[in-house]
């Protein structure tokens, strides 16, 4: 998945729940949303920062933080595990373990005489991907989707 979805996703189900956000609680979204993808710096992509091990102390620091805005950054790394476990694999347990787990869905409507709806799942793995130095910043689907969370953005923070 690219870094606009890892960064849209997120922050359209934020609003969707809490209404209104302030500026620096998008930032800490969209810098959690994001962090996990600088492992395509290193040797591999979905990696180091791919696994369960970057991501516990993330989730324990909260409960000791007197800090609410850990809470955000916390969140914006669950949504892009979430959201790399439905749309690649993740390598829960790198380094000691390179094989990463996935899970796919694909659902689909059959329309002859009744419409019948057939959802098919499957778990899939995959070792993480050699960084070639390149990486895909956004397709057209997230560019739409990016420039629809923007006008939301604007019109939450700087209202006419």
């Amino acid at each position: 998945m690219d870094p606009i979805k890892h960064v849209t996703i997120p922050l359209l189900f934020i609003f969707a729940l809490k209404g209104e956000l302030q500026l620096t609680e998008v930032f800490l979204v969209v810098l959690g949303s994001t962090t996990p993808d600088f492992d395509v710096f290193f040797e591999e992509h979905r990696s180091y920062f791919h696994s369960i091990f970057f991501l516990i102390p993330f989730i324990f620091a909260p409960f000791y933080s007197k800090s609410e805005y850990l809470w955000y950054f916390t969140y914006g790394l669950c949504f892009h595990f979430l959201l790399d476990l439905f749309s690649g694999v993740l390598p829960l347990f790198y380094p000691f373990k390179k094989l990463g787990i996935g899970i796919k869905i694909a659902g689909k409507i059959e329309i002859r005489s009744l419409p019948k709806i057939k959802i098919e799942s499957k778990l899939s793995s995959a070792y993480p991907s050699k960084s070639k130095g390149e990486y895909i910043a956004f397709s057209s689907d997230s560019f739409i989707l990016a420039v629809l969370t923007l006008i939301l953005l604007l019109f939450k923070f700087f209202k006419p």
